[in-house]
């Protein structure tokens, strides 16, 4: 488990050097010295590395297990209608809690497709977000919808429409599990659990960020703050776990010790003489 916080953290480390790079480039497009071909050259960097982030988040793996994308440790099961056929070809549930979130489509009230998702938790409290007008992918391009709000993502393509969910049992995703459990010890229920959120752009909040113009440059600045604080704020997370099983591997180590020293004990008692 340590070696898999490890992997974790070393990719966040990574992501975290590329926001404060991000944010120098932000800072120096928002100067008016600057031309529109200064800031273009500028946004170019800054485009790639914001990719970067998305791919760090999308292929850091343990064990083949993806840990940056929010669903690590999440177990759920989905109604017949999250699937390709009706626009899902992914979905993420890392930052939903247990409960069930439910979908519905209806036309946009512009154009698109207007999605609603409810979530509800197992006490029986809910929370709605709407996203209106959604347009669909075109050809064999996919898009990610995002339910920011109940930490519920998915993956869409061109079947994605007005008539994709019913609002019923086969466009319900049930939530049974949002983190990992690690066994740390030899009986039943001795565990740690462990979460890590998603930490590619989209999440982030930096994913439609540019720095073509003035405007958008401070508007990128602060967007970035507020990234950095998150991937901050995950690796103290992560930190904090890592050094508790330190802790929890010396304690371990210790218990084991004198219960292999009473075993040896109680084997090498002279019954004879103890009669």
């Amino acid at each position: 488990m340590i070696s898999l916080i490890q992997t974790a953290e070393g990719a966040l480390n990574e992501t975290h050097d590329i926001l404060q790079r991000m944010r120098e480039l932000s800072v120096q497009s928002a100067n008016e010295t600057n031309t529109a071909d200064d800031r273009g050259a500028l946004d170019k960097e800054f485009q790639q590395l914001k990719n970067e982030v998305t791919r760090i988040a999308d292929q850091t793996q343990f064990n083949t297990k993806t840990l940056l994308k929010g669903g690590f440790g999440a177990a759920s099961s989905a109604g017949t209608d999250i699937v390709a056929a009706s626009g899902v070809t992914d979905y993420n549930v890392g930052g939903s809690g247990v409960g069930n979130i439910v979908l519905t489509s209806a036309a946009g009230t512009n154009s698109g497709v207007k999605l609603t998702a409810t979530f509800t938790d197992t006490d029986g409290n809910s929370t709605t977000q709407v996203l209106d007008d959604v347009a669909a992918p075109t050809g064999t391009n996919s898009k990610t919808i995002s339910f920011d709000k109940l930490g519920f993502s998915f993956t869409a393509n061109n079947a994605l429409s007005d008539t994709s969910f019913g609002g019923d049992a086969d466009s319900t995703i049930a939530v049974t599990a949002t983190a990992a459990k690690f066994q740390i010890g030899a009986n039943k229920d001795q565990t740690i659990d462990l979460s890590i959120n998603n930490m590619d752009a989209t999440a982030l909040g930096i994913n439609g960020s540019d720095i073509l113009d003035k405007d958008k440059s401070q508007a990128s600045i602060e967007a970035l703050d507020n990234a950095i604080k998150l991937v901050s704020t995950e690796r103290a997370n992560l930190g904090s776990v890592q050094n508790r099983l330190d802790h929890t591997i010396n304690n371990l180590s210790t218990s084991s010790e004198n219960l292999t020293a009473a075993e040896s004990r109680i084997r090498d008692v002279d019954y004879a003489l103890a009669a």
